[in-house]
């Protein structure tokens, strides 16, 4: 899964996972401030459902 935010500072952050359905916490740095987040993916609707 690829995900893509907007930091305060208003660069772009993204970065790509992968999982199998399942929640998945991962943690992305803005290459331009330096700001961590720390991110929690939960979905909502499994595949086929």
């Amino acid at each position: 899964m690829e995900f893509q935010f907007e930091c305060g500072c208003g660069e772009s952050v993204s970065d790509f996972t992968r999982g199998n359905d399942e929640e998945i916490t991962t943690r992305v740095r803005c290459s331009e401030c330096d700001t961590v987040y720390a991110l929690t993916l939960t979905p909502i609707v499994k595949q086929g459902e």
